[in-house]
């Protein structure tokens, strides 16, 4: 996905307030052992342990992750992380299980 592409994004089929109500620039991806580092114009996404990832010039998607945590201005957003239970997400310290069905991928970027 090339830089200042607008997109969309969801977390295990979660949006960010109304389904496709927010649009994000995107700015450039970095991979390492275990762990992505994905950067918008007014987020940065950390992906633990992620798994399955495929990439094109339209999207982005991670179909597995340990934990998917979601800085804007460089403070903890949100969070979202697997348990027993399923999906937990973290969101101004309250916490619930997200119904997080399949096919829905931890991390999914698409151009607008």
């Amino acid at each position: 996905m090339k830089s200042s592409t607008s997109v969309y994004i969801t977390f295990y089929g979660d949006y960010i307030g109304r389904p496709c109500d927010n649009i994000y620039f995107f700015k450039s991806l970095e991979e390492s052992d275990n762990e992505i580092k994905i950067h918008l114009d007014s987020l940065d996404i950390v992906v633990s342990k992620p798994q399955n990832i495929q990439s094109s010039d339209s999207e982005i998607s991670i179909a597995h992750a340990e934990k998917v945590t979601i800085y804007n201005s460089g403070q903890v957003f949100l969070i979202y992380e697997k348990t027993q239970e399923g999906v937990k997400k973290t969101e101004q310290y309250q916490t619930k299980i997200v119904a997080a069905r399949s096919p829905y991928f931890a991390v999914d970027i698409s151009r607008a």
